[in-house]
Parts: structure tokens; sequence; C-alpha cells
């Protein structure tokens, strides 16, 4: 109220001995009063502006009112823009520079605000405010964003795959269940009885490469990986086992250049880095024998196995290695 009437003194250009009868015809109820009583004692009415403020302060001012001490207190507790406007209703009654003001404004603001808004090297605690809600608007949907990515990764990235194709036999009794869209769980024990019986995993038809063809989009879209094994392992194993069908690798499995339906990783056996093609076109899992040789693998010989390349021709394969399992 007694800034408002400064205000209104400085654009009338209110005589200095105008000014407190100016303010008594303002007054009303308990103000008026006080006015009243004090008048009749001391002729407050002639008084200079600035002692009849003072009689006012000391009369409806807080009895320990300091908006020093509340400046020095202040500390950013929710958003930037209350923060704000607390210590805009502090400061406006004091009388200190700019520059002291902003050192106030970026001290009391939360410390991860402050450190960026200070980076910019305000001048004022406008554009230290405007940084301020700036950082806290972008944060805030940073936040959102990597809530999303959280929720992705554990849907996505941060569950055990335990690969079995379909000449393999699970090992390990942490191998994840792998179920088909048919809700049926494809178990180890179950996988065997199907290839035992020349069954398509996914289906009651025979099983064949034809065949096997008609199932790969099911494959690589609908596997469902269960929640129940919470190692952070990725774990391929590679073993022999009868075969089902005429075995079958495509042209860039065989050449080791990727086409679009071929996914190139990078895996480790025994802590030595591997380059891993899975390609939609092979049946059964293949490993350069110059690879096997360089990493100690043990190798032994089979019966010749004639292998059909996607272009045709056929390859003989008289080797083979038992238990490799690799890692990502």
């Amino acid at each position: 109220w007694l800034y408002q009437c400064d205000n209104f003194f400085l654009i009338d250009n209110t005589p200095e001995d105008y000014r407190v009868k100016l303010v008594v015809v303002h007054m009303e109820d308990r103000a008026l009063q006080w006015h009243t009583t004090i008048d009749k004692t001391t002729n407050c009415s002639n008084l200079p502006w600035l002692k009849y403020k003072k009689l006012v302060l000391e009369r409806f001012g807080d009895v320990c009112d300091d908006p020093m001490e509340d400046l020095m207190k202040l500390r950013q507790k929710k958003s930037v823009i209350e923060y704000y406007e607390e210590f805009d209703a502090i400061i406006t009654r004091l009388n200190l520079s700019e520059e002291y003001l902003l050192s106030c404004f970026l001290g009391g603001l939360k410390k991860d605000i402050q450190m960026m808004v200070r980076m910019f090297q305000p001048t004022t605690v406008n554009k230290a405010f405007s940084l301020a809600r700036l950082y806290e608007a972008t944060n805030t949907s940073g936040s959102v964003i990597n809530e999303i990515n959280k929720q992705q990764k554990r849907v996505l990235g941060h569950r055990p795959l335990s690969v079995d194709n379909s000449n393999s036999s699970s090992t390990g009794t942490n191998a994840s269940k792998i179920k088909a869209r048919s809700g049926k769980s494809l178990t180890p024990a179950y996988m065997n009885k199907r290839r035992a019986k020349g069954l398509c995993y996914f289906c009651d038809e025979s099983y064949s490469p034809e065949h096997s063809l008609t199932h790969k989009k099911l494959l690589v879209h609908v596997l469902e990986i269960d929640d129940e094994d919470d190692q952070w392992e990725t774990v391929a194993n590679v073993n022999d086992g009868p075969t089902v069908g005429e075995p079958q690798i495509s042209v860039n499995a065989l050449t080791g250049v990727a086409s679009f339906r071929t996914m190139r990783i990078t895996g480790y056996y025994k802590k030595k880095p591997l380059h891993i093609l899975i390609d939609s076109g092979s049946t059964h899992n293949f490993l350069d024998i110059q690879v096997a040789k360089k990493y100690g693998c043990k190798i032994e010989e089979r019966e010749p196995l004639s292998v059909v390349v996607a272009d045709g021709s056929k390859l003989t394969i008289s080797c083979m290695v038992k238990g490799f399992t690799w890692f990502i």
C-alpha cells in the first residue's frame, strides 16, 4: 500500500506538505481510527512523508519483519516460477543493486538448475529467470523420454535369450522358454518330440526346408521371452543333433556379406570376438573352420553332410564342433 502511495506521489508530483493529508483521505476503519488518535497528540498530518511512513510501519507492519533475512533464507522448493514469485515479493521491500539481487536469485535455485544458468553468465535477474525456466521445461520433457526408454529397455533390451536352432538341444538349466503364436511353450523336450516325429514346431504339417519358409515371419515377430531369468548375458548354444530335412545356408552367410534379411552382430567365445551373421535363409548354425582352429575348438570328423546353398549349388561338410557356445 505504501509502495502504491509513493508511485502516485511520484507521478502526480505531489508536494511534500500535501502527501500525508492526501493519504488520510483514503484511510478507513482501523487505519483511520489510528490516524485520528495519533494526530491529536503529535499533529502527524503535518509530518514529512518519510516520518509518517515510519509510524505506519511501526503500527501495521510485521513485528519481526526483516526482508533481507527472508531473502537470504529463500530457497527453491517447487517450480522456478513459484520461486521467482517468492523472490519478487521480498525484493520489493528492499533497495538493492541488480548485481546483488542476481547473486541472491542464483544462490536460491536448485543446484542442477543453478549450475546450468551460471554457465550462460546472465547479467540480470530476468535473464537468469528465463534460462532457469527453459532448463526446467527441457529437463521435465527429458525425464519423460528417459522413462519411456527405460520401459522399452526392460521389455526389449535386458532379458536373456537362449537360441536353439532346429538341430540343437539345450543343455543349460536357465534356458528361457520360447512361446509360439499358438501359446505352446517351445521347451527342449517339446522340440525334441516334434523333431523325432518329423513335424513342424509351429503346426502339425511335416517339416521340410520349403515348409520352414512359411513360418519365417512368425519366428521373427511373435516370439516372447518369459521374465523368469534375471541373467544379463545372452547365450547361444550350438550343438550337433539329428537333422530334419536338407540343411540350407544362404549365399550371404556363406560369403559374409550382409543383406536386408541378415543381421550382423559381434559375439564372444572365451572372451575372443566373433563376427556373427544371423540369416533367415539358413537352417543350421555354421562355423568357419579357420575360426574354429584359431580359437582351439575341438573339431570332430562326421559323416559327410550335403548343404544346399541358396543359389542352387551344394557344399559338403565333414566336420563339427560339439557344445560350441558364444556370448553377446
